[in-house]
């Protein structure tokens, strides 16, 4: 039951982030994702890492993953945890997403726009057939624990959470509505009207609040503009992930072969060790043997006894 977002660091990147470099994206260029692109053979190892950072980091029956990036790469977390999960999926509104991206990263409205979208359609594809509560975050920011009872009323009747837990109200204690980043006012001089495709993306968020035992939901269209920004970013990014991916290759190679190197040399020790003992056990059978026929000899010639 602890905030994974600290815990899944275990170098200078988190696990979430070097899957979405490893894709030739970045958290703020989401990549390009073929069909079923998290069963290539390829993604193996990055499945296999997941399993073993999520036992290893949160070994419980019950544990929480908190980091937007698992939205772009749902499907192969999916693989990782054998879809043994239900998600909490939180919506915001799409210029307070824009407008906090602004102000946190220097982002173009337009940008954070494209964003907001790109990840909720992710999100929407990687959840489907999930048990999914779809909430809005201006609901929990104004009724806490009326968001939370929900929560937490789907989640015991998934089994994702034990019937006894924690009070409503100690849980609603911690939501910090003075954290909310509410600079961005709608009749600023440099606010922006909504794109349509934006508007149809947040009326079908919209629609699905509430708990779906088995979500079913079909993103609406990706538009133009969208993909033209984004895909401006993917350029520029994807040269920065094809030079640190190429250097992971070379890395692993030199990491093979550091450990095939290893290990013969392992085994011409342990052989050079079997040689050896075999060869004083021969001295030793030679010595036995001559100081037989030693005896023997004294034996026959002066009748010497032993």
């Amino acid at each position: 039951k602890r905030d994974w977002s600290s815990d899944v660091c275990s170098s200078d990147l988190a696990l979430n982030s070097r899957i979405v470099n490893h894709l030739e994206g970045w958290w703020d260029a989401p990549p390009r994702l073929v069909d079923d692109w998290q069963d290539a053979p390829v993604m193996d190892r990055w499945v296999r890492e997941a399993a073993a950072l999520r036992a290893e980091v949160l070994p419980g029956e019950r544990w929480l993953l908190k980091d937007p990036r698992v939205s772009l790469i749902l499907p192969l977390w999916r693989r990782a945890v054998l879809d043994r999960c239900a998600a909490v999926l939180m919506v915001r509104d799409p210029l307070e997403v824009a407008w906090s991206l602004s102000l946190r990263n220097g982002i173009p409205l337009t940008t954070g726009l494209a964003l907001w979208a790109a990840y909720n359609r992710a999100a929407l594809d990687g959840l489907n057939g999930l048990p999914v509560l779809v909430c809005h975050y201006d609901r929990l920011v104004g009724d806490p624990a009326g968001v939370l009872t929900e929560a937490a009323t789907a989640l015991v009747g998934w089994g994702e959470l034990d019937a006894d837990h924690p009070a409503i109200e100690t849980a609603a204690a911690t939501i910090r509505p003075d954290l909310r980043r509410t600079t961005w006012r709608r009749d600023a001089p440099d606010a922006i009207e909504r794109p349509a495709d934006i508007d149809a993306l947040a009326a079908l968020l919209a629609s699905l609040a509430g708990a779906h035992d088995a979500l079913a939901a079909k993103p609406t269209p990706v538009g133009a503009w969208e993909e033209a920004i984004l895909d401006e970013r993917r350029v520029r990014y994807g040269e920065i992930a094809r030079a640190r991916n190429a250097r992971d290759r070379e890395r692993e190679r030199h990491e093979r072969l550091e450990a095939s190197l290893a290990a013969r040399l392992d085994a011409n020790r342990e052989a050079l060790a079997a040689s050896r003992e075999a060869t004083r056990a021969r001295s030793a059978e030679l010595m036995q043997s001559r100081s037989e026929e030693h005896t023997s000899e004294l034996q026959s010639r002066f009748g010497i006894s032993y």
